[in-house]
């Protein structure tokens, strides 16, 4: 019993720093709106590394990276007097970062700056040259998504977010959340596929498991055509 009740005074203590930590991003969120950039200096000191870190994830490149946090704090600088608190600020702060870092891993004329270059020393390994494909593959793959699929795949398998803050970032209801999700993951699944089992390991396991058994079917289906029809060739997309 004594442990129990141990477990819930943690739990509590945990839940009112989230909350105190959440009441101070407001209060900072608010005074720089009314451009207090004392205010605003304090919320990229606490979020940024989270930011970067969520950048750097999406587009694989440490250069390409600092620049999309850069201009995602431009951009929360101009919009903040339009926040109205729906989300929590780290959420909307997210979604600003996440949809900058897509829209730099889309980007057609896009180039692999030097500091994000092979280390010839590290690549020099046929495993860590795999690996660099793997999460090339990966990121290509989440980039090709439709725009709400891709969302909410990064928001809530790479972000973290819940599916309630995902949502209110995406200004959308649970539910389709949820069916974004399910269809961005059986498209990572066939997307990926020619990589795996590698592959799984650039993604959340929760992601790979809901995608796997699909992915299985269709390989089985494949391949139950091709003995049933032999010698004919087919073609794979």
């Amino acid at each position: 019993m004594a442990l129990v009740g141990a477990q819930q005074v943690g739990r509590g203590q945990v839940g009112r720093e989230q909350v105190g930590q959440e009441q101070l991003d407001r209060w900072l969120a608010a005074a720089a709106a009314d451009r207090d950039e004392g205010a605003f200096e304090q919320l990229v000191r606490r979020h940024t590394a989270a930011l970067y870190a969520g950048a750097l994830r999406t587009t694989g490149s440490e250069q390409t990276a600092q620049d999309v946090v850069q201009d995602a704090w431009l951009s929360a600088w101009l919009h903040l007097p339009g926040f109205r608190g729906q989300s929590q600020v780290r959420t909307w702060l997210v979604r600003i970062t996440t949809t900058k870092a897509l829209n730099a891993v889309r980007r057609p004329d896009r180039t692999v700056p030097l500091e994000a270059a092979p280390d010839p020393a590290a690549a020099s390994t046929e495993q860590e040259a795999e690996r660099r494909e793997r999460a090339a593959a990966v990121r290509g793959a989440v980039a090709a998504l439709p725009a709400r699929q891709r969302e909410a795949v990064v928001l809530r398998d790479l972000e973290g977010l819940s599916y309630e803050q995902v949502a209110v970032a995406l200004d959308c209801s649970v539910s389709s959340v949820k069916s974004a999700l399910f269809r961005g993951r059986q498209s990572l699944a066939a997307a990926l596929a020619p990589h795996r089992p590698g592959a799984s390991d650039e993604l959340p396991d929760h992601v790979m498991r809901s995608t796997a058994p699909r992915a299985r079917s269709a390989a089985a289906a494949a391949a139950m055509e091709q003995a049933a029809a032999p010698g004919v060739a087919r073609e794979h997309p």
